[in-house]
């Protein structure tokens, strides 16, 4: 791994909406280059209407890579795939952007006639009868019409004993499956009883399962704990036979299911407290079988899966938690909302073994958690609702006070400043911080704040000692810097104060930090916006040196990016240039494909004022691909 994508470093924290396209892009690029390493390469995806939601976005990705790899992409995918999985729409629409459609219809009866003469020496007599017959029934479908021969040649109807010979009359008596889901089901009442109850373990366990799984499940339930291992061998060897089953293609020791339709009418034959009770089983199996499975990714998931569809509160507390704090983690975002949402109605029905503070402590880590994803993918309304409805349950301070700075979060998100600032505002009074509103307490504010910055170093003393609740005040910054955002949109004079507060908090109460060094940068973006491009300069290296200091990179990119601006403003275009480039060349490290937009951006400015017209059309150029894929409408229209 480390020759194909070298030397690897530590990554730094982004925002979680900029994390998971971070994590897109890389993974995209990390196939793209596989395509190097054997170059060309076809990638060939079976079924994506099965992908989840953050697969579905790598292969965006990667489709904007194709035309600068040698990589071919082949994805295939069924004519529901929308009701499937409407998130695959989107793959299929850029196909059809810039790749190609290939619509597989039905097949016609020329192609009957070459399919059914690949698969069986019948007589020529015979074959026209044959593919008329089997095209009229499977409706052109090949997996059906494939079944209907092999349920033929079963069935007697063509043999080699009768010379493959079959007459009309012999097709009409023959009771055929008149769908694929039939046909599935005709191949398997070719087993009985016992053997059917071995398969619909195998279904229980999912497409693909290990076989010593499959023996240890059997070993536990009472209809087939006496069954001896070569008996599951002899059925597990007769699907195979009947293309049921098939080796697995990426573990020796694992077997697969031929086709999902066959799953599907095996576990739709077990009845619903059957289905569950073999759920049970098989967590139980696992647990027992895998003792260190909580902490294997995988092997988590699994125990959560057959927890939920056991409906084992105990099981899909232990296990969903902890899996969909992983799968949010990986931007895994519908898994994390089912499994959250899976514990949410297990609470509800109050299990015994958590005492009720428990429960509702549960409860609500559960709700916050819940609501950072729907934040994450844009519900805004959904994440505030479920925001709100714990607030009136939280009796820390400081946990209350994230909250209401989650659900201010979200309002700007929306572009309601007023319920922005009004939430905002609840939660700096929680953590002791009064936040003016109206016009006049606003610029007395702005007085007080410009005094208490001057008066600072002389009193070093006395504010050393507020620096004691550190947290509580890094938690104020971040809400003040919340605000500012929402408030350069709606009001200047309360953005200068909310710069001035956190400035002076993050001085006085704070000291040395990445929290001094961020208010030093919005000092230093408030001064150029202005016209102090002095003052702004002496910010933005006071900024930097702390930001050295304490190894933050983004931080740097960040200022470095303001410092640009500032100089472009000033008309010092070379300067500007020079930070500009810095700028990007540690977003692009990092992987910041946002910030090193907005860095293409100035440098476009630049190259437009000094007349360097090839410059600017390569760099619009770039900043139209990068806008592109953040979504930037801004960005695209401006390029």
């Amino acid at each position: 791994m480390k020759e194909i994508i070298g030397k690897s470093f530590p990554l730094v924290e982004l925002k979680s909406n900029r994390e998971s396209r971070r994590f897109y892009m890389v993974a995209a690029a990390f196939l793209a280059s596989l395509a190097h390493t054997t170059s060309p390469m076809v990638l060939l995806l079976d079924d994506i209407q099965w992908l989840d939601d953050g697969s579905i976005e790598v292969l965006n990705e990667l489709i904007g890579l194709l035309h600068h790899e040698p990589l071919l992409a082949v994805f295939s995918f069924r004519r529901d795939a929308a009701e499937i999985n409407p998130s695959s729409e989107k793959i299929v629409a850029l196909a059809k952007e810039s790749g190609n459609i290939i619509d597989f219809s039905p097949l016609n009866i020329e192609s009957m006639r070459e399919l059914i003469a690949a698969m069986l020496p019948v007589s020529s007599s015979s074959l026209e009868d044959i593919a008329s017959f089997v095209l009229h029934t499977s409706k052109g479908n090949p997996f059906h019409a494939i079944e209907i021969l092999k349920h033929l040649e079963r069935t007697g109807v063509i043999n080699p004993q009768k010379g493959w010979i079959i007459t009309k009359e012999e097709l009409v008596k023959t009771d055929i499956p008149d769908s694929v889901v039939e046909s599935v089901i005709k191949r398997l009442s070719a087993f009985d009883e016992s053997e059917t109850l071995i398969l619909s373990f195998a279904a229980v366990l999912g497409k693909t399962f290990e076989t010593s799984l499959l023996f240890s499940l059997a070993s536990k339930d009472e209809r087939t704990q006496r069954y001896p291992e070569t008996e599951i061998v002899r059925i597990i060897d007769r699907a195979k036979e009947l293309l049921i089953f098939e080796d697995s293609h990426s573990e020796a020791k694992n077997l697969q299911f031929v086709h999902d339709r066959i799953i599907e009418a095996l576990y739709s034959r077990i009845p619903l407290d059957e289905r569950k009770h073999l759920h049970r089983i098989i967590a139980q199996t696992l647990e027992d079988k895998f003792p260190g499975a909580y902490n294997q990714e995988d092997m988590l998931f699994d125990l959560a899966h057959h927890s939920v569809l056991g409906e084992e509160s105990e099981k899909i507390i232990r296990y969903a938690f902890p899996a969909a704090l992983k799968a949010k983690e990986k931007y895994a975002n519908e898994v994390a909302i089912r499994y959250f949402s899976n514990i949410l109605e297990c609470i509800e029905d109050r299990p015994l073994f958590l005492e009720q503070r428990d429960l509702r402590r549960l409860q609500i880590r559960v709700i916050e958690k819940l609501g950072e994803v729907y934040h994450m993918i844009g519900e805004y309304d959904r994440a505030i609702k479920l925001f709100n409805s714990i607030l009136g349950f939280i009796e820390n301070t400081e946990e209350k006070a994230r909250i209401y700075q989650q659900i201010s979060r979200s309002y700007f998100k929306k572009g309601d400043w007023l319920n922005c600032e009004r939430h905002g505002k609840k939660g700096l009074n929680l953590l002791g911080e009064k936040l003016p509103t109206r016009e006049f307490a606003v610029a007395w504010s702005i007085i007080r704040e410009i005094f208490s910055g001057i008066i600072h170093p002389f009193m070093m003393a006395i504010f050393r000692k507020k620096r004691r609740r550190k947290e509580r005040n890094e938690r104020i910054i971040w809400i003040y810097l919340d605000l500012g955002w929402s408030y350069i949109l709606s009001d200047i004079s309360k953005y200068v104060r909310s710069v001035l507060r956190t400035k002076n908090i993050a001085q006085q109460r704070i000291g040395p930090s990445s929290y001094l060094a961020m208010a030093h940068a919005i000092m230093g973006s408030l001064w150029m916006s202005i016209g102090f491009f002095k003052k702004a300069e002496t910010c933005f290296e006071k900024s930097l040196q702390l930001y050295k200091t304490f190894t933050d990179q983004w931080g740097c990119g960040q200022t470095l990016q303001w410092f640009g601006y500032s100089c472009e403003w000033s008309a010092q275009y070379e300067r500007s240039l020079r930070y500009f480039n810095k700028s990007y060349n540690i977003f692009n490290s990092i992987g910041d494909v946002r910030e090193m937009g907005m860095c293409v951006a100035g440098k476009i400015h630049n190259y437009t004022y000094t007349s360097d017209y090839l410059h600017a059309a390569q760099a619009l150029d770039e900043y139209l691909e990068i806008s592109t894929k953040t979504g930037d409408d801004y960005g695209i229209s401006e390029s």
